[in-house]
């Protein structure tokens, strides 16, 4: 699994969607959690399409850690999934 501040700092340099797909949690110009923090994690299923389609992760998002829980919170209120 990752941190929702892992997802939305996907960058396409992180991103490897060639050969065997995963994404790297890498530090890239940020300080990571812990030593163990940096880590390949294979893409299967959804989270393969999802970068699949957004290759280049979710610029609009980059940077947004703090608002994304409130965000995911209201989305889910809103479409009666809570």
């Amino acid at each position: 699994g990752m941190r929702p501040s892992e997802i939305l700092n996907l960058t396409k340099n992180t991103i490897h969607l060639g050969g065997s797909p995963y994404v790297s949690v890498a530090p890239e110009g940020r300080i990571t959690k812990t030593d163990d923090s940096e880590r390949d994690i294979p893409l299967v299923g959804v989270a393969l399409a999802a970068m699949a389609k957004n290759p280049s992760g979710f610029p609009a998002a980059r940077d947004r850690a703090d608002n994304i829980s409130q965000e995911i919170n209201n989305y889910w209120l809103a479409s009666g999934l809570r």
